[in-house]
Protein backbone atom coordinates (compact mmCIF):
# COMPACT_ATOMS: atom_id res chain seq x y z
CA UNK A 1 0.00 0.00 0.00
CA UNK A 2 1.03 3.44 -0.90
CA UNK A 3 1.69 5.79 1.60
CA UNK A 4 -0.77 8.79 1.78
CA UNK A 5 -0.25 12.29 0.11
CA UNK A 6 -1.46 15.74 2.81
CA UNK A 7 -1.54 18.78 1.06
CA UNK A 8 -0.64 22.18 2.84
CA UNK A 9 -1.69 25.78 1.49
CA UNK A 10 -0.40 28.73 2.56
CA UNK A 11 -0.07 32.24 0.35
CA UNK A 12 -1.23 30.79 -3.07
CA UNK A 13 1.17 27.98 -2.85
CA UNK A 14 0.28 24.09 -2.44
CA UNK A 15 2.82 21.83 -0.99
CA UNK A 16 2.45 17.90 -0.81
CA UNK A 17 3.60 16.43 1.84
CA UNK A 18 4.11 12.28 2.29
CA UNK A 19 3.86 10.60 5.24
CA UNK A 20 6.16 8.31 4.22
CA UNK A 21 9.85 7.68 5.70
CA UNK A 22 9.06 4.18 6.52
CA UNK A 23 6.16 5.39 8.74
CA UNK A 24 2.49 6.44 8.24
CA UNK A 25 0.66 9.05 10.28
CA UNK A 26 -2.04 6.60 11.15
CA UNK A 27 1.36 4.26 12.84
CA UNK A 28 1.95 7.71 14.46
CA UNK A 29 -1.05 7.66 16.68
CA UNK A 30 -1.39 4.03 17.30
CA UNK A 31 2.25 4.16 18.51
CA UNK A 32 1.00 7.55 20.86
CA UNK A 33 -2.24 5.38 22.15
CA UNK A 34 -0.40 2.33 22.51
CA UNK A 35 2.78 4.37 24.23
CA UNK A 36 0.37 6.86 26.64
CA UNK A 37 -2.10 3.46 27.63
CA UNK A 38 1.28 1.22 28.52
CA UNK A 39 3.94 1.28 30.65
CA UNK A 40 7.43 0.53 29.03
CA UNK A 41 9.78 -1.91 30.33
CA UNK A 42 13.11 -1.91 31.49
CA UNK A 43 13.97 -4.21 28.25
CA UNK A 44 12.03 -2.04 26.02
CA UNK A 45 14.02 1.13 26.61
CA UNK A 46 17.11 -0.69 25.16
CA UNK A 47 16.53 1.17 21.28
CA UNK A 48 15.27 4.66 22.65
CA UNK A 49 18.24 7.54 22.63
CA UNK A 50 16.87 8.35 25.79
CA UNK A 51 17.51 4.90 27.44
CA UNK A 52 20.26 5.82 29.87
CA UNK A 53 18.27 8.54 31.07
CA UNK A 54 15.39 6.55 31.58
CA UNK A 55 16.87 4.53 33.27
CA UNK A 56 18.66 6.15 35.92
CA UNK A 57 15.95 7.87 36.48
CA UNK A 58 14.17 4.90 37.17
CA UNK A 59 16.49 3.40 39.59
CA UNK A 60 15.91 6.44 41.39
CA UNK A 61 11.69 6.50 41.52
CA UNK A 62 11.05 8.87 39.00
CA UNK A 63 10.11 6.66 36.22
CA UNK A 64 8.13 4.01 36.44
CA UNK A 65 9.18 1.15 34.19
CA UNK A 66 7.22 -1.83 35.81
CA UNK A 67 3.70 -2.96 36.29
CA UNK A 68 4.51 -3.73 40.10
CA UNK A 69 2.94 -1.88 43.04
CA UNK A 70 6.33 -2.30 44.58
CA UNK A 71 7.68 0.40 42.47
CA UNK A 72 4.59 2.95 43.31
CA UNK A 73 5.75 1.94 46.96
CA UNK A 74 9.42 2.86 46.05
CA UNK A 75 8.53 6.29 45.07
CA UNK A 76 6.21 7.60 47.82
CA UNK A 77 9.13 5.79 50.36
CA UNK A 78 11.34 8.36 48.46
CA UNK A 79 8.94 11.20 48.62
CA UNK A 80 7.90 10.73 52.17
CA UNK A 81 11.62 10.71 53.21
CA UNK A 82 12.19 13.99 51.17
CA UNK A 83 9.02 15.06 53.35
CA UNK A 84 11.05 14.54 56.67
CA UNK A 85 14.06 15.55 55.66
CA UNK A 86 12.84 18.63 55.18
CA UNK A 87 10.81 19.45 58.16
CA UNK A 88 13.90 18.17 59.76
CA UNK A 89 15.80 20.77 57.95
CA UNK A 90 13.51 23.48 58.58
CA UNK A 91 13.41 23.00 61.99
CA UNK A 92 17.21 23.10 62.32
CA UNK A 93 17.43 26.10 60.67
CA UNK A 94 14.92 27.72 63.43
CA UNK A 95 17.14 26.65 66.07
CA UNK A 96 20.48 27.85 63.99
CA UNK A 97 18.61 31.32 63.05
CA UNK A 98 21.17 33.28 65.08
CA UNK A 99 24.36 31.65 63.60
CA UNK A 100 24.37 33.07 60.06
CA UNK A 101 26.94 29.99 59.16
CA UNK A 102 25.16 27.33 60.68
CA UNK A 103 22.04 28.45 58.89
CA UNK A 104 23.59 29.32 55.50
CA UNK A 105 24.86 25.41 55.56
CA UNK A 106 21.66 24.35 56.12
CA UNK A 107 19.51 26.28 53.75
CA UNK A 108 22.27 24.86 51.33
CA UNK A 109 20.80 21.30 51.96
CA UNK A 110 17.24 22.40 52.08
CA UNK A 111 17.08 24.22 48.74
CA UNK A 112 18.73 20.38 47.10
CA UNK A 113 16.37 18.60 48.45
CA UNK A 114 13.27 20.59 47.92
CA UNK A 115 14.68 21.05 44.14
CA UNK A 116 14.58 17.18 43.73
CA UNK A 117 11.36 16.69 45.59
CA UNK A 118 9.18 19.36 43.71
CA UNK A 119 10.89 17.41 40.15
CA UNK A 120 10.13 14.07 42.07
CA UNK A 121 6.12 15.33 42.41
CA UNK A 122 6.20 16.78 38.48
CA UNK A 123 7.01 13.49 37.08
CA UNK A 124 5.19 11.84 38.73
CA UNK A 125 2.17 13.91 38.14
CA UNK A 126 2.57 13.77 34.65
CA UNK A 127 3.98 10.52 33.72
CA UNK A 128 2.27 10.36 30.90
CA UNK A 129 3.59 13.53 29.35
CA UNK A 130 7.67 12.59 29.86
CA UNK A 131 6.65 9.13 28.68
CA UNK A 132 5.06 10.96 25.15
CA UNK A 133 8.40 13.12 24.91
CA UNK A 134 10.64 9.96 24.87
CA UNK A 135 8.43 8.48 22.23
CA UNK A 136 8.54 11.36 19.93
CA UNK A 137 12.19 11.92 20.70
CA UNK A 138 12.41 8.35 18.90
CA UNK A 139 10.60 8.87 16.51
CA UNK A 140 11.84 11.80 15.05
CA UNK A 141 15.44 10.15 15.20
CA UNK A 142 14.28 7.18 13.56
CA UNK A 143 12.78 8.98 10.92
CA UNK A 144 16.16 11.06 9.84
CA UNK A 145 18.48 8.17 11.18
CA UNK A 146 17.49 6.29 7.67
CA UNK A 147 18.56 9.17 5.77
CA UNK A 148 21.81 9.39 7.72
CA UNK A 149 22.43 6.11 6.87
CA UNK A 150 22.77 6.65 2.85
CA UNK A 151 24.96 9.89 3.81
CA UNK A 152 28.56 8.85 5.25
CA UNK A 153 29.04 12.90 6.12
CA UNK A 154 26.17 12.57 8.75
CA UNK A 155 26.85 9.77 10.42
CA UNK A 156 29.30 11.28 12.79
CA UNK A 157 27.06 13.93 13.51
CA UNK A 158 24.40 11.55 14.77
CA UNK A 159 27.36 9.17 16.37
CA UNK A 160 28.36 12.35 17.63
CA UNK A 161 25.39 13.31 19.68
CA UNK A 162 24.45 9.61 20.77
CA UNK A 163 27.96 9.89 22.72
CA UNK A 164 27.58 12.67 24.42
CA UNK A 165 23.84 12.07 25.45
CA UNK A 166 25.61 9.08 27.08
CA UNK A 167 28.92 10.56 28.52
CA UNK A 168 26.75 12.80 30.23
CA UNK A 169 24.29 10.64 31.65
CA UNK A 170 26.91 8.49 32.92
CA UNK A 171 28.76 11.34 34.36
CA UNK A 172 26.00 12.25 36.83
CA UNK A 173 26.45 9.59 39.36
CA UNK A 174 29.95 9.50 39.00
CA UNK A 175 30.04 13.23 40.02
CA UNK A 176 27.47 12.80 42.36
CA UNK A 177 29.68 9.38 44.27
CA UNK A 178 32.31 11.78 44.06
CA UNK A 179 30.83 15.00 46.11
CA UNK A 180 29.12 12.43 48.21
CA UNK A 181 32.10 11.04 49.46
CA UNK A 182 33.43 14.59 50.51
CA UNK A 183 29.99 15.91 52.03
CA UNK A 184 28.57 12.72 53.57
CA UNK A 185 31.72 11.26 55.70
CA UNK A 186 33.67 14.62 56.42
CA UNK A 187 31.90 15.73 60.02
CA UNK A 188 33.07 11.95 61.41
CA UNK A 189 36.85 12.32 60.10
CA UNK A 190 36.94 16.27 60.84
CA UNK A 191 34.80 15.82 64.22
CA UNK A 192 36.00 12.68 65.36
CA UNK A 193 35.73 13.48 69.04
CA UNK A 194 31.79 14.83 68.93
CA UNK A 195 28.99 13.94 67.42
CA UNK A 196 28.32 15.45 64.06
CA UNK A 197 24.92 15.45 62.05
CA UNK A 198 26.47 15.41 57.95
CA UNK A 199 23.92 18.26 57.22
CA UNK A 200 21.07 19.47 59.54
CA UNK A 201 22.55 19.96 62.93
CA UNK A 202 20.57 19.36 66.29
CA UNK A 203 21.14 19.77 69.47
CA UNK A 204 19.63 16.82 71.69
CA UNK A 205 22.29 14.49 69.50
CA UNK A 206 24.57 14.66 71.95
CA UNK A 207 21.77 13.06 74.14
CA UNK A 208 20.87 10.00 72.20
CA UNK A 209 22.50 6.89 72.04
CA UNK A 210 25.13 5.55 69.54
CA UNK A 211 22.46 3.42 67.34
CA UNK A 212 20.10 6.76 67.37
CA UNK A 213 22.97 8.99 66.24
CA UNK A 214 23.62 6.87 63.35
CA UNK A 215 20.16 6.11 62.58
CA UNK A 216 20.16 10.06 62.25
CA UNK A 217 23.04 10.42 60.19
CA UNK A 218 21.73 7.56 57.83
CA UNK A 219 18.50 9.34 57.73
CA UNK A 220 20.28 13.06 56.60
CA UNK A 221 22.66 11.05 54.27
CA UNK A 222 20.14 9.23 52.01
CA UNK A 223 17.55 12.02 50.97
CA UNK A 224 20.09 14.21 50.47
CA UNK A 225 22.14 12.33 48.46
CA UNK A 226 18.93 10.80 46.80
CA UNK A 227 17.26 14.22 46.20
CA UNK A 228 20.78 15.42 44.57
CA UNK A 229 20.61 12.88 42.12
CA UNK A 230 16.87 12.87 41.54
CA UNK A 231 17.06 17.34 40.93
CA UNK A 232 20.68 16.63 38.39
CA UNK A 233 19.23 13.26 36.79
CA UNK A 234 16.10 15.43 35.53
CA UNK A 235 17.91 18.43 34.34
CA UNK A 236 20.19 15.63 32.51
CA UNK A 237 17.06 14.38 31.01
CA UNK A 238 16.07 17.56 29.55
CA UNK A 239 19.80 18.62 28.70
CA UNK A 240 20.07 15.39 26.87
CA UNK A 241 16.09 16.23 24.75
CA UNK A 242 17.94 19.39 23.85
CA UNK A 243 21.20 18.10 22.66
CA UNK A 244 19.33 14.87 20.29
CA UNK A 245 16.47 17.80 19.03
CA UNK A 246 19.49 20.14 17.86
CA UNK A 247 21.29 17.28 16.41
CA UNK A 248 18.00 16.83 14.27
CA UNK A 249 17.91 20.70 13.40
CA UNK A 250 21.75 19.81 12.19
CA UNK A 251 20.87 17.15 9.87
CA UNK A 252 17.89 19.09 8.71
CA UNK A 253 20.36 21.66 7.88
CA UNK A 254 22.87 19.82 5.74
CA UNK A 255 19.77 18.20 4.14
CA UNK A 256 18.52 21.12 2.54
CA UNK A 257 21.46 22.87 2.28
CA UNK A 258 22.58 20.20 -0.03
CA UNK A 259 19.95 19.82 -2.36
CA UNK A 260 21.32 19.87 -5.79
CA UNK A 261 20.26 18.92 -9.30
CA UNK A 262 22.44 16.43 -10.62
CA UNK A 263 24.11 17.07 -14.21
CA UNK A 264 22.32 19.95 -15.05
CA UNK A 265 24.56 21.11 -16.98
CA UNK A 266 24.76 17.90 -19.20
CA UNK A 267 20.82 17.79 -19.60
CA UNK A 268 20.86 21.61 -20.91
CA UNK A 269 23.67 20.71 -23.89
CA UNK A 270 20.83 18.15 -25.00
CA UNK A 271 17.68 19.23 -26.54
CA UNK A 272 16.04 15.20 -26.56
CA UNK A 273 13.10 14.81 -25.43
CA UNK A 274 14.73 12.24 -22.98
CA UNK A 275 16.68 14.65 -21.63
CA UNK A 276 13.82 17.04 -20.67
CA UNK A 277 11.94 14.14 -19.23
CA UNK A 278 15.28 13.33 -16.97
CA UNK A 279 15.57 16.89 -16.15
CA UNK A 280 11.51 17.13 -14.96
CA UNK A 281 12.44 13.92 -12.93
CA UNK A 282 15.31 15.91 -11.39
CA UNK A 283 13.21 18.62 -10.73
CA UNK A 284 10.45 16.29 -9.51
CA UNK A 285 12.69 14.42 -6.86
CA UNK A 286 14.33 17.54 -5.59
CA UNK A 287 10.66 19.14 -4.85
CA UNK A 288 9.94 16.12 -2.76
CA UNK A 289 12.86 15.81 -0.75
CA UNK A 290 12.38 20.12 -0.18
CA UNK A 291 8.81 18.68 0.60
CA UNK A 292 10.15 16.22 2.99
CA UNK A 293 12.28 18.56 4.81
CA UNK A 294 9.47 20.94 5.45
CA UNK A 295 7.37 18.09 6.89
CA UNK A 296 10.47 17.47 9.16
CA UNK A 297 10.93 21.01 10.58
CA UNK A 298 7.16 21.37 11.07
CA UNK A 299 7.06 18.54 13.22
CA UNK A 300 10.43 19.54 15.17
CA UNK A 301 8.43 23.13 15.48
CA UNK A 302 5.58 20.97 16.87
CA UNK A 303 8.30 18.25 18.95
CA UNK A 304 10.26 21.64 20.34
CA UNK A 305 6.69 23.29 21.70
CA UNK A 306 6.08 20.09 23.11
CA UNK A 307 9.23 20.17 24.89
CA UNK A 308 9.06 23.77 26.36
CA UNK A 309 5.47 23.11 27.55
CA UNK A 310 7.12 19.62 29.64
CA UNK A 311 10.45 21.43 30.66
CA UNK A 312 9.15 24.87 31.43
CA UNK A 313 8.29 24.86 35.27
CA UNK A 314 11.35 21.74 35.97
CA UNK A 315 13.43 24.96 34.26
CA UNK A 316 11.82 27.45 36.61
CA UNK A 317 12.69 25.26 39.42
CA UNK A 318 15.80 25.08 38.78
CA UNK A 319 16.65 28.58 38.49
CA UNK A 320 15.10 29.65 41.53
CA UNK A 321 17.07 27.02 43.77
CA UNK A 322 20.38 27.59 42.09
CA UNK A 323 20.88 30.89 42.61
CA UNK A 324 19.69 30.53 45.99
CA UNK A 325 22.40 27.44 46.47
CA UNK A 326 25.11 29.31 44.81
CA UNK A 327 24.11 32.01 47.50
CA UNK A 328 24.51 30.59 50.71
CA UNK A 329 26.76 27.84 49.37
CA UNK A 330 29.18 30.94 48.20
CA UNK A 331 28.96 32.69 51.66
CA UNK A 332 29.80 29.28 53.40
CA UNK A 333 32.88 29.17 51.34
CA UNK A 334 33.63 32.60 51.79
CA UNK A 335 32.95 33.59 55.33
CA UNK A 336 32.64 30.13 57.79
CA UNK A 337 35.19 29.61 60.45
CA UNK A 338 34.80 26.19 60.17
CA UNK A 339 37.59 24.89 57.38
CA UNK A 340 35.35 21.43 56.89
CA UNK A 341 32.16 23.34 55.98
CA UNK A 342 34.08 26.21 53.70
CA UNK A 343 36.20 22.90 51.78
CA UNK A 344 32.78 21.04 51.15
CA UNK A 345 31.12 24.36 49.96
CA UNK A 346 34.06 25.14 47.61
CA UNK A 347 34.04 21.40 46.52
CA UNK A 348 30.03 21.77 45.40
CA UNK A 349 29.94 25.36 44.20
CA UNK A 350 30.23 24.86 40.40
CA UNK A 351 27.00 21.92 41.11
CA UNK A 352 24.43 24.87 40.66
CA UNK A 353 25.47 26.77 38.53
CA UNK A 354 26.35 23.34 35.95
CA UNK A 355 22.87 22.58 36.24
CA UNK A 356 21.35 25.78 34.83
CA UNK A 357 24.15 25.97 32.33
CA UNK A 358 22.83 22.75 31.06
CA UNK A 359 19.23 24.52 30.43
CA UNK A 360 20.71 27.35 28.69
CA UNK A 361 23.57 25.89 26.88
CA UNK A 362 21.44 23.36 25.59
CA UNK A 363 18.19 25.77 24.66
CA UNK A 364 20.65 28.36 22.87
CA UNK A 365 22.46 26.00 20.62
CA UNK A 366 18.58 24.77 19.86
CA UNK A 367 17.57 28.47 19.06
CA UNK A 368 20.94 28.74 16.92
CA UNK A 369 20.34 25.91 14.70
CA UNK A 370 17.04 26.94 14.43
CA UNK A 371 17.68 29.64 12.90
CA UNK A 372 20.29 28.08 10.79
CA UNK A 373 17.83 26.17 8.78
CA UNK A 374 16.66 29.49 7.07
CA UNK A 375 20.46 29.65 6.04
CA UNK A 376 20.85 26.38 4.28
CA UNK A 377 17.72 27.38 2.23
CA UNK A 378 19.16 30.04 1.29
CA UNK A 379 22.58 27.79 0.52
CA UNK A 380 21.25 25.43 -1.01
CA UNK A 381 20.49 25.64 -5.27
CA UNK A 382 17.23 26.98 -5.63
CA UNK A 383 18.45 29.27 -8.64
CA UNK A 384 18.22 26.51 -10.86
CA UNK A 385 15.19 24.93 -9.29
CA UNK A 386 11.98 24.97 -10.31
CA UNK A 387 8.67 27.60 -9.28
CA UNK A 388 7.32 25.57 -7.11
CA UNK A 389 10.56 24.87 -5.40
CA UNK A 390 11.20 28.15 -5.07
CA UNK A 391 7.84 29.42 -3.56
CA UNK A 392 8.07 26.43 -1.14
CA UNK A 393 11.69 27.27 -0.40
CA UNK A 394 10.51 30.69 0.25
CA UNK A 395 7.52 29.70 3.25
CA UNK A 396 10.62 27.44 4.66
CA UNK A 397 12.88 30.28 5.53
CA UNK A 398 10.04 32.54 6.52
CA UNK A 399 8.85 30.21 9.24
CA UNK A 400 12.87 29.03 9.83
CA UNK A 401 13.73 32.85 11.19
CA UNK A 402 11.18 32.54 13.76
CA UNK A 403 13.57 31.55 16.92
CA UNK A 404 12.58 28.44 18.49
CA UNK A 405 13.09 30.35 21.86
CA UNK A 406 13.06 27.98 25.65
CA UNK A 407 11.04 29.67 28.50
CA UNK A 408 11.48 28.59 33.06
CA UNK A 409 8.00 29.25 33.77
CA UNK A 410 6.80 30.93 30.97
CA UNK A 411 9.12 34.27 31.54
CA UNK A 412 12.43 33.76 31.71
CA UNK A 413 14.14 32.87 28.20
CA UNK A 414 16.03 30.37 28.71
CA UNK A 415 19.81 31.16 27.01
CA UNK A 416 23.12 32.09 27.02
CA UNK A 417 22.83 35.58 28.34
CA UNK A 418 20.38 34.47 30.60
CA UNK A 419 23.06 32.10 32.54
CA UNK A 420 25.27 35.56 32.82
CA UNK A 421 22.42 37.47 34.64
CA UNK A 422 21.42 34.35 37.10
CA UNK A 423 25.31 34.28 37.99
CA UNK A 424 25.07 38.69 38.73
CA UNK A 425 21.90 37.44 40.66
CA UNK A 426 23.35 35.28 42.74
CA UNK A 427 26.50 36.94 43.76
CA UNK A 428 24.34 40.16 44.35
CA UNK A 429 22.57 37.92 47.07
CA UNK A 430 25.90 36.81 48.18
CA UNK A 431 27.01 40.47 49.19
CA UNK A 432 23.88 41.16 50.61
CA UNK A 433 24.01 37.95 52.91
CA UNK A 434 27.60 39.09 53.63
CA UNK A 435 26.83 42.92 54.69
CA UNK A 436 24.31 40.57 57.30
CA UNK A 437 27.36 39.03 58.62
CA UNK A 438 29.41 42.06 58.86
CA UNK A 439 26.78 44.12 61.17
Amino acid sequence: MQPKDSVSKSGGVTVKFRSGDGVSKNDHSAQSTEFQGSIPTWKGTSQSVLKYNVRYLCLLGVWSLTHSQLYHLFSGTAFLLGLIHIWVAIFGSYLSRDNIEELTLMLANLFIVCGGVTKLVFFLKDRSMYRRLVLMTDEITTRQRSYCELDPALKPILAISERLVCRLTLFVPAYIATLSIVWVPMPLIAYSNERRLPFVQLPMVNEVSSSTYALLYVMQSVPSVLFFNIGFGVDVFFACVMINAATQLRLLFHRIKDLRIGGLDAVKSTGSFCSEFTLRKKHERMYEELCTCIQIHQQLVRYLKFVGKAMDPIAMTQVVFSVLIACVTLFQATYSADSNAAFRCVAFLPTPGAQVFLYCWGAHDLMEQSEAVAEAAYSCAWVEASGRFKRALSLLMCRAQRSLVLTAGGLLQINRPTFISLLKASYSYYTLLGRINNR
